[in-house]
């Protein structure tokens, strides 16, 4: 009688101690997931704030060429290594973001948003369907990226101004200075993709 009262003791001590164990693997992997997200949310801050800082210098820098919006694209470089990081969905909200926000700290929400907006959008659906190929090099999403951006700008261009034939006149010429553009910030991406791991922060 005694020893099976020990046994049922003892059962009971190793089903307790089971679940103790149990118990402290999922808090110990809640935590782990926890930090991993805390972890994310920094990234992707310092992400958004170095696109901003980037959008903002480049609004600086004078290119002397006879065509309308022209620009370096530097903020481009952190959403390509975004998109590689993170996927589309992050890439999209850093992009949005760092549009609205670079707006209200230079110009406002004029037409330079509108034209913005759609252009990265654009470039973002373009840029992701090329990544989930497997076919192109972070440079060669990078170029599809800026030329598609070209085009969403100029077709907003064409709807707003009703002048279609002059802005699609600018798109080879566009689409040109795009290729360079978009080997510059994807030449960029890809060495830093290639120096920093990312998912070890």
């Amino acid at each position: 009688m005694r020893r099976f009262i020990n046994l049922e003791i003892t059962g009971k001590k190793e089903n307790c101690d089971e679940i103790l164990k149990n118990d402290k693997i999922f808090e110990n992997k809640n935590i782990v997931e926890s930090d991993q997200e805390l972890r994310k949310a920094l990234l992707i801050s310092v992400f958004l704030s170095l696109s901003i800082i980037l959008q903002i210098a480049e609004s600086f820098i004078f290119i002397p060429l006879f065509l309308p919006g022209i620009k370096l694209g530097l903020a481009n470089i952190v959403t390509v290594i975004v998109l590689y990081v993170y996927g589309i969905k992050e890439a999209g909200k850093i992009g949005i973001m760092r549009i609205f926000l670079a707006g209200i700290l230079r110009n406002g929400l004029g037409m330079n948003f509108m034209f913005s907006l759609v252009g990265i959008l654009c470039s973002l659906i373009a840029s992701s369907f090329l990544k989930k190929t497997g076919k192109f090099s972070v440079m060669g999403v990078s170029i599809a990226g800026a030329n598609f951006h070209m085009i969403g700008q100029i077709i907003v261009a064409s709807a707003i101004y009703r002048t279609n034939l002059l802005y699609v006149s600018y798109l080879p010429y566009m689409l040109l200075i795009s290729l360079f553009t978009g080997m510059l910030t994807g030449y960029f991406a890809e060495k830093i993709l290639e120096r920093v791991d990312f998912k070890s922060f």
